[in-house]
Formats: structure tokens, C-alpha cells, sequence
């Protein structure tokens, strides 16, 4: 994922390192989806439900790429921190199949916070008839032992769905709900809500454009304009 790394994740390999610092967001009174930013053809969207300590978070865009190049991207841990903002690291920890693996990431935070590190079970499907894919993270605090340097983020959700709208253009849906752990001062949580998402978004628009993926093959996706 790497947006579980920030966007940890997502958000995000990933959008979950700097996924993390995404999602977090000042607590204010709110049940529906609140529109935060529109920059660039990316929509950043938070909201809190009854019993929320921390805000959910949307994104929605769109890249002009194939299915095949933004999966390969989301799926390539030694580019994570060109793009994941504040990524510190993110490492595969272990492979359960070709679509389904733990991967373990850090994000760096402002002083006086520390920073956050989470280990993720990634799950990665595709519909057979409309070739969507969409793609879970789910937080595995337990997966690797606790280092004294990062506080554990103790829960995370997230997903990307990817659908399919042209031979070189994909609608891209990112959620995260996430329990950074510990305390964080509003200012950072702020900063994160103001400029993490969408220059997230945009590095990762800048990575898939450089043609580093061009003609990408993953191993159990199939491209539906291919």
C-alpha cells in the first residue's frame, strides 16, 4: 500500500505509514461526510459517528494509468517513501499468497509526538465480471513485537476500491478509520488533515506518470481492457 501507510496507509504499504497521520483529525461534532479539501481533481472527505473518538477519512480521485500499473505501485514497499508522506519504512513481513500478505510500516511524526509504526494484513480482490478491485487493510498489532523507539498503532481499517473506467483511467476510492494510539497535539493532527492526503496523492500520481510501471503484471489481476 502503501497509502495504509499513511494516508498508514490507507493510506496506506501503506496509505498506512503516513496513512496513519491522515486520519487524524481535530474531534468535531459531525454524522455525515464533511468535505475537507478539493485540489486537483482529489476529494478529501472526514466524518465521526456516534461513539468515534477519531474522525474517518475519505479520498477520492482518479489516475490516469491501468489497473495493473496502480496495483504494482500499491504493492511496491522500496518506493514508499517517495510517495507515503513520512514514511520512516514499510517491509513485507510475510507472503500468504500472491495477493494476501502482512506488511509492517513507521510513520515519522512532528516532535513532541512520537512516531507510530503498525504491522497489516493486506488483502487484495478482484471482482471476476466487472474486474474492480478493491483492496483491505486490516491492522495485525500483535503481528510483529513492540519497539520502544514508535508507539503501536492498536487498530486500523482501510480499503481501496479501483474501478475500471477506461483502458487508461481508474477511479480510486480510499477510506481509513484508524486509533493512532497515544495522544497527538491538535496542530499536528491539523497539519496531517490540511496537506497529507492530497500531496500523497499527488506523489503517487507523479510516480505511476515517471512510467516506472508501464506494462505492469500482477500476479493474479487481470486487466480488463487488456
Amino acid at each position: 500500500m502503501n497509502l495504509a501507510n499513511f494516508l498508514l496507509y490507507p493510506l496506506m504499504n501503506g496509505f498506512l505509514s503516513t496513512t496513519l497521520l491522515l486520519c487524524m483529525v481535530h474531534l468535531l461534532p459531525a454524522q455525515e461526510w464533511k468535505l475537507v479539501e478539493h485540489k486537483d481533481n482529489i476529494i478529501v472527505h472526514t466524518r465521526k459517528l456516534d461513539g468515534q473518538s477519531i474522525k474517518d477519512l475519505k479520498i477520492n480521485t482518479t489516475f490516469n494509468t491501468t489497473i495493473s500499473e496502480l496495483v504494482a505501485a500499491l504493492e511496491d514497499f522500496s518506493v514508499d517513501q517517495s510517495w507515503v508522506k513520512n514514511t520512516i519504512f514499510s517491509r513485507k513481513l510475510e507472503e500468504l499468497s500472491v495477493s494476501q500478505f502482512y506488511f509492517h510500516t513507521a510513520t515519522d511524526l512532528p516532535f513532541p509526538a512520537k512516531d507510530r509504526d503498525a504491522a497489516v494484513l493486506y488483502t487484495r480482490v478482484q471482482d471476476p465480471d466487472t474486474r474492480v478491485v478493491r483492496i483491505d487493510y486490516e491492522g495485525a498489532a500483535d503481528k510483529v513485537p513492540v519497539d520502544a523507539d514508535y508507539v503501536r498503532v492498536p487498530s486500523l481499517t482501510a480499503y481501496y476500491i479501483l474501478t475500471p473506467i477506461s483502458a487508461s483511467q481508474i477511479d480510486v476510492e480510499y477510506y481509513l478509520r484508524t486509533d493512532p494510539g497515544g495522544s497527538i497535539p491538535n496542530w499536528i493532527i491539523n497539519m496531517a488533515l490540511s496537506i497529507g492526503p492530497t500531496e500523497t496523492m499527488q506523489a503517487l500520481r507523479e510516480v505511476l506518470s515517471s512510467g516506472r510501471y508501464a506494462e505492469a503484471r500482477v500476479p493474479g489481476l487481470i486487466d480488463p481492457f487488456n
